[in-house]
């Protein structure tokens, strides 16, 4: 499960598990080795194919140059200008191989068809060339597998069950031993659950989740919102989101308690790091639930249509649809009773000049909680908290309507967006 995203004009794959942590020296290395390879073959292939009166101290030293001038730029350039350039996100990526998955092929291809070249040119030898070659090529190759096959397996990543979703895992671990079941815990979804959602974890497995929402509760959060005219998240955005205070007072949150339920089974079975896990939750809302207006998927409630109606988790779970605001409120509230921090994060999108912008509504994932108290390097799009609290969100992007966009990403056509506001969410009154 990927994204295509864009810097400097290149697409590159980013995985939704990859676990981005500052620029490291070994990064710098391989990606050094990597450039360094790159240049070591455009050089042969000028050399096979348009001179063949060169030396063997020039075909030796040229490419042994060649190699030690990316090395050495590489653990010289700061972290800071990585950051900035971008080079640091495409430096990032190497680490789950990222954008340069398939480029060990590539070059084993490359390697072998210059190779080739090389020996039908019998009047010439390249023979220490072609040993440096292969040196780097399997110097790359066998780091970008380790790193994709053996060094993510080294690191098990715990998943915390937070004290309020304690008692749902509890109760289906008794269920279990009373059946005779074995093996992980997951918890199924409600027996008579309407819609049945697939949630994906980052391994391609796909799991079934969902809850029943009785008549009544449902009826009671409409109400609550009709009474609101639609905007009680612009004035009590946590009471929204949380489900925990007044107006609201505890209606639908048994629901959504059960349902990141599931979903922490699920992560608990294949021991999600803490991005990856909220990665996953951010791509189930932005599959599950359809775009669509307010005005438009509101002309069958009490008083609508709405022209604004940010509908609490329930009723999006329910609806199957929103717009910005109802799906932010719903991933919200899946993450901050997932044990995230979390806030909402007020947008404003210059469309067509700086006069002219459209309101929009996304939700931050605290930094810290998933990266460490060092975030610099990362090469991740962060938000900073208005309440001069010094916290910093990645910025998460929920009405994508069937695509997917990883915590940290702009979209790229929104690089000019502008956050108004940043609403931490805080479990407790």
């Amino acid at each position: 499960m990927s994204v295509n995203l864009d810097w400097w004009g290149f697409r590159l794959r980013v995985p939704h598990g990859y676990v981005p942590r500052p620029v490291s020296a070994a990064e710098r290395i391989l990606v050094a080795l990597f450039v360094a390879l790159v240049c070591e073959m455009a050089w042969l292939t000028g050399m096979v194919v348009w001179s063949d009166n060169s030396g063997v101290l020039t075909r030796l030293w040229t490419p042994i140059a060649l190699t030690l001038l990316p090395l050495a730029l590489s653990l010289l350039i700061p972290v800071a200008l990585l950051e900035n350039t971008g080079i640091g996100a495409w430096m990032i990526l190497t680490r789950e191989k990222g954008a340069l998955r398939n480029a060990d092929i590539w070059m084993a291809l490359t390697f072998a068809a210059l190779a080739a070249l090389a020996l039908l040119r019998p009047s010439s030898s390249y023979k220490a060339t072609l040993l440096l070659l292969v040196f780097d090529a399997a110097a790359s190759m066998a780091t970008f597998f380790f790193q994709e096959h053996i060094a993510i397996a080294w690191k098990r990543w715990p998943v915390d069950v937070p004290e309020w979703l304690r008692r749902n895992l509890e109760d289906e671990e008794r269920r279990r031993e009373r059946t005779g079941e074995t093996g992980d815990v997951l918890i199924p979804p409600d027996a008579n659950a309407r819609p049945v959602y697939s949630l994906e974890a980052i391994t391609g497995a796909i799991y079934p989740i969902g809850i029943h929402v009785p008549d009544e509760v449902l009826l009671r959060l409409r109400n609550i919102n009709a009474d609101n005219h639609g905007t009680l998240y612009q004035r009590e955005s946590e009471a929204v989101v949380l489900m925990d205070r007044p107006p609201v007072d505890n209606i639908g949150r048994d629901e959504i308690l059960r349902l990141c339920a599931q979903i922490l089974s699920v992560a608990r079975k294949h021991q999600l790091p803490p991005l990856a896990f909220a990665n996953m939750v951010l791509a189930f809302v932005q599959k599950a639930i359809r775009y669509r207006c307010d005005k438009d998927s509101t002309a069958d409630f009490q008083g609508g249509p709405y022209d604004e109606y940010g509908r609490f988790a329930v009723e999006t779970i329910q609806d199957e649809v929103g717009d910005c605001e109802c799906t932010s409120l719903l991933c919200a509230s899946l993450l901050a009773y997932l044990g995230f921090g979390v806030a909402l994060l007020w947008v404003a999108v210059p469309v067509g000049g700086e006069n002219t912008k459209v309101n929009h509504l996304a939700v931050g994932l605290d930094a810290t909680s998933v990266l460490g108290d060092d975030v610099s390097g990362v090469g991740l799009d962060l938000v900073e908290a208005t309440d001069g609290s010094g916290r910093r969100y990645l910025y998460g992007e929920t009405a994508c309507d069937g695509s997917t966009l990883p915590f940290g990403c702009f979209p790229s056509e929104w690089k000019q967006l502008r956050v108004d506001k940043v609403t931490p969410v805080s479990l407790g009154k």
